[in-house]
């Protein structure tokens, strides 16, 4: 938060003419960029969520950090793709979250607690894909239903 305040980046390069939303993909960019307006963008909180995820999963268990990094990957360049985001805001989320790593969860000693202590059951996966798809069946139901906030009166 003080970064936002002492530092604040607005990314500027967004696309000011965006398709038009007859597509469920175009409605969603539309969504996206009245949602999440372009302020606050140093450094990425998508990222560092995502970095920091993977940080406290390479201590507790690399299996599961393998695949958040792979989900770390995919956070940055989306939010990069989108235009939510510059390279150097991802770079500076994975920075701050590497000097935590060295600094804080790094050096924790572990070593008296056991793997089930350490980490969640894989079986907590499951939610994953269970929340995308009532996220993406509610995102296409306001699409099919006309549903654009961004229009006055929408």
């Amino acid at each position: 938060m003080t970064t936002f305040l002492v530092f604040p980046v607005r990314y500027e390069l967004r696309a000011s003419d965006l398709a038009p939303p007859d597509t469920l993909t175009a409605w969603g960019m539309h969504f996206m960029y009245w949602l999440d307006e372009p302020t606050n963008c140093f450094p990425s909180l998508h990222v560092g969520a995502a970095a920091l995820a993977a940080a406290a999963c390479w201590k507790a268990d690399r299996p599961m950090a393998q695949l958040a990094l792979v989900n770390l990957v995919l956070v940055g360049a989306s939010t990069m793709l989108v235009k939510q985001h510059y390279f150097a805001d991802v770079l500076a989320a994975c920075l701050i979250v590497g000097v935590l790593y060295a600094t804080i969860i790094g050096p924790l000693d572990v070593s008296d607690r056991t793997e089930q202590e350490l980490r969640y059951s894989r079986r907590w996966l499951l939610v994953v894909p269970a929340l995308y798809s009532v996220f993406i069946v509610t995102f296409y139901a306001l699409y099919v239903s006309g549903w654009a906030p961004w229009v006055e009166g929408g």
